[in-house]
């Protein structure tokens, strides 16, 4: 816990439009840590040294060629006299195999070659390994940042539009909500951000997003209507540890109950394993996994608002379980 902060300095209030650039800022300092392991991940699948060593050896083979080529073409000439006649002495334009006698031998040609392959193969092997894992990190980027400018062109460049309009594009009633936590003397300054997504009457919007990703109509799956998405959970990294997710977790439940949902939902990439954890912590139990790209997968969870005390326990009881599966002791 920061010194000098305590959580009855701490309070969540409704979301502004002055807030708007804060949330923003916060949502994508969030995204920007899956740039890390989004690279890891790919450094570590098996393809990677694969494609190293196949452009390594590709790459040694043809310089070695080269190599090999222009010493033969030094080897003749310093042979040979100034004249071109000289050096054609004994061809016969009419007997192609008397050019035999201007290449080497493939003893002298291996020769060449074998002296330098392996310094070369190692200095090859340096560079494209450096250069492999130098790309790597920028496409982790570009896509981190592709991701991030799709979710604010999905939500969050018209937070009060999506969330906090009394009815959705379909005309549908909208329970949505989004909130801020901030402090009681500053609350300005905002610490962190919660909401809570009426995903039945954002139904049309899921579709269409659905279907632009490649999807066919009929493996979507209308939304139930007691269902409240939980999105956009995140705190600045200067107020983390202050229980702050969990104060903002404890007003989506209380709103969702009061506006009669019985279920959250939700889904993050794998790449956020802590707040996974915190999610299973505070009461959610896996759905699914499911695979976003070929380095991305999902974790789809929920959580039952009016669960029973035995229902209760046994999410608890599978905790570590959960847990251990996500690499989170």
């Amino acid at each position: 816990m920061m010194p000098g902060i305590s959580k009855d300095a701490i309070r969540i209030r409704s979301y502004s439009k002055e807030d708007q650039d804060q949330v923003v800022e916060i949502l994508t300092i969030g995204f920007q840590e899956n740039a890390e392991p989004l690279f890891r991940r790919r450094v570590k699948h098996y393809t990677t040294p694969l494609v190293i060593l196949t452009k390594s050896i590709i790459y040694t083979s043809l310089i070695e060629l080269a190599f090999a080529v222009y010493s033969i073409y030094i080897s003749k000439s310093s042979s040979s006299s100034s004249s071109s006649s000289t050096f054609f002495a004994g061809v016969s334009w009419d007997n192609p195999r008397s050019f035999q006698k201007l290449l080497p031998s493939p003893e002298s040609a291996l020769a060449l070659i074998q002296p330098s392959f392996s310094i070369v193969w190692v200095l090859v092997t340096l560079i494209v390994a450096i250069t492999t894992l130098l790309e790597m990190y920028r496409w982790s980027l570009r896509s981190n940042e592709k991701f991030i400018k799709t979710c604010i062109q999905e939500d969050l460049d018209d937070i009060t539009g999506y969330y906090q309009s009394s009815s959705s594009t379909n005309n549908k009633p909208n329970r949505s909500q989004f909130w801020v936590a901030c402090l009681d003397s500053h609350p300005q300054l905002v610490l962190g951000c919660i909401a809570l997504d009426d995903i039945w009457a954002h139904t049309e919007h899921l579709k269409s997003k659905h279907l632009k990703r490649g999807r066919s109509e009929d493996a979507f799956t209308i939304p139930n209507k007691t269902d409240a998405g939980l999105r956009r959970l995140s705190v600045h990294p200067h107020y983390r540890r202050l229980g702050i997710s969990k104060m903002l977790m404890d007003m989506v439940v209380t709103y969702a109950k009061a506006n009669e949902f019985r279920r959250l939902v939700f889904s993050t990439t794998l790449f956020q394993d802590k707040a996974i954890a915190g999610y299973i912590r505070y009461g959610f139990t896996k759905d699914k996994t499911a695979k976003l790209a070929t380095f991305i997968d999902l974790w789809f969870g929920s959580m039952d608002l009016y669960a029973t005390e035995q229902e209760k326990e046994e999410q608890r009881a599978k905790q570590a379980a959960m847990l251990r599966e996500i690499g989170v002791a």
